[in-house]
């Protein structure tokens, strides 16, 4: 309960720094647009935590995300489990340039809501790992449509071991592109995720593409593709106290990798090693500086769900700048 409770208050603290700076530059007057205006409409929707343009913005973003499991888990040599999860994530992120070329940022700051069907685990709650770091925009390419950045972010093992975070935090470098014609953007991230300690953690890496068209002036339509690879398995050594059964002699790992909101460090992950989701999406700009997206997703990888910690997936957004 005492863990918890601070742990809450860490995100707590976040919260308020990042409700402070909103205020402050509310109040500001006659501001100068940061690199790419206001451009809400071709922010990619899926893949929230990594997923990102290069221009640099002053804006906060809230995102809900509801995900369903297989309802089994297929184990390495070991028995099929009943799982039959679905759940519920809030997310809030914030970026906020302090120059031309760098901004700070908050990428990953929330809370997760398990619920589960089957018999392996009980409904189960707590706050994310809280993730941030700092984005560079490097200076224009000679394609004048053409903005790249560099963004590295440090995640810290600030949420609850029962919903899978913990662990011991990990650093994620990433190169981000965005080409941006009239009515049409293509978007593409590709990074790393590098934990401190590869024995309790996987190191994967990741690659997303987003294909934006403006089909009015105020709706904008997304087709997205989000692939993530485990490059390097962990030892099955993760401490997560709550879920001691996902992997034990008689519970064996399972084949597979959690993608972008969990890190299992299951030895096994490199029999399924790659996750691959396709997203179709649309985004409308409620107000001058307020944009509102949704995108529904599915694994594409895995024939048998089982093998997989993603079925389907729906993410809404709500993204202010000010």
């Amino acid at each position: 309960m005492i863990k918890t409770l601070k742990k809450g208050l860490i995100t707590g603290l976040l919260g308020v720094a990042g409700c402070t700076m909103l205020a402050a530059s509310a109040e500001e007057t006659g501001t100068q647009q940061m690199q790419g205006g206001n451009a809400q409409w071709k922010n990619p929707i899926s893949n929230p935590i990594f997923n990102d343009t290069a221009e640099l913005k002053r804006q906060f973003d809230f995102q809900f995300i509801w995900q369903s499991l297989a309802s089994h888990f297929r184990t390495i040599h070991g028995p099929i489990l009943k799982v039959g999860v679905d759940m519920n994530v809030g997310l809030f992120q914030l970026e906020y340039p302090i120059s031309e070329r760098w901004a700070l940022l908050i990428n990953k700051a929330g809370y997760i809501d398990f619920n589960p069907s089957g018999t392996l685990m009980n409904k189960r709650e707590g706050f994310a790992n809280i993730s941030g770091g700092v984005k560079y925009a490097l200076p224009s390419a000679q394609i004048e449509p053409l903005n790249c950045a560099v963004r590295t972010t440090i995640e810290a093992p600030t949420g609850d071991d029962q919903v899978f975070q913990d662990g011991r935090g990990s650093i994620s470098p990433a190169f981000i592109a965005t080409y941006d014609f009239d009515r049409i953007a293509l978007n593409g991230v590709a990074g790393a995720i590098l934990p401190f300690d590869g024995s309790e953690q996987s190191s994967k890496g990741y690659m997303s593409f987003d294909f934006a068209a403006k089909l009015t002036r105020s709706v904008s339509s997304h087709v997205e593709l989000n692939w993530f690879r485990v490059l390097d398995t962990g030892n099955g050594d993760a401490v997560y106290d709550s879920h001691g059964e996902i992997q034990t002699a008689s519970h064996p790992s399972v084949g597979f990798e959690g993608g972008d909101l969990f890190n299992l460090g299951a030895e096994n992950a490199d029999k399924f090693p790659d996750l691959v989701t396709g997203a179709l999406g649309l985004r409308y700009q409620a107000l001058e500086n307020v944009s509102l997206g949704m995108a529904y997703e599915i694994a594409m990888t895995h024939t048998h769900k089982e093998q997989s910690f993603m079925d389907e997936r729906v993410t809404a957004n709500v993204s202010m700048q000010f």
